[in-house]
């Protein structure tokens, strides 16, 4: 009994380190014929680290920037916003836009011309409600969210809200504004 159980242990323990063997012997032959230096290893890890600071260094983050003067093609009817009153002052605007549908933003400190896509704004009104007006470029989504204050004079309404822009990789910036809208 004590001989039949040491044979049973054994057969067990040899058949263990056959199955062992086969799976190490599997595992080299998945692995290069030859084995990396420790100085192969270094230059793997150097290159390694190298590209990650370049992965980082590319993902720049959006910025939504000021902007001097009107562009020509804003003309007659418009909105103008700046971040805060002096800016306005200074002429030195977030966003404008014609009644016509073009806008226009400063991103990365490159003037981005936009096309309206949807507005809140009631038929018939330009500056005198809250409304939300949608604009799309080919890189960007712009969210101009327009709060009513109070009317400036003859069809000259001033305003405040945000204006929240979206590129097409998902970065988002919103800021918030004053301004005018007015004919």
């Amino acid at each position: 009994m004590v001989m039949k159980k040491i044979i049973t242990q054994t057969i067990i323990l040899a058949t263990a380190l056959f199955i062992s063997s086969c799976s190490s012997n599997n595992e080299k032959s998945n692995q290069p014929t030859s084995t990396p230096t420790i100085e192969n290893n270094q230059q793997q890890t150097t290159s390694i680290q190298t590209q990650e600071p370049e992965n980082t260094s590319t993902t720049l983050k959006l910025s939504l920037d000021n902007f001097k003067g009107i562009p020509d093609e804003v003309d007659g009817c418009a909105c103008y916003f700046s971040e805060t009153d002096q800016k306005f002052k200074n002429k030195e605007y977030l966003f404008a836009a014609g009644f016509d549908s073009i806008g226009f933003v400063s991103v990365d400190n490159k003037l981005v011309k936009l096309k309206l896509i949807s507005t809140g704004r009631e038929p018939n009104t330009f500056g005198d409600n809250d409304h939300i007006d949608i604009y799309n470029s080919e890189l960007y989504k712009v969210t101009v969210d327009i709060k009513y204050k109070n009317s400036n004079g003859d069809e000259t309404w001033w305003n405040d809200g945000t204006v929240t822009i979206e590129s097409k990789d998902g970065q988002k910036v919103t800021k918030k504004f004053v301004g005018e809208c007015g004919c």
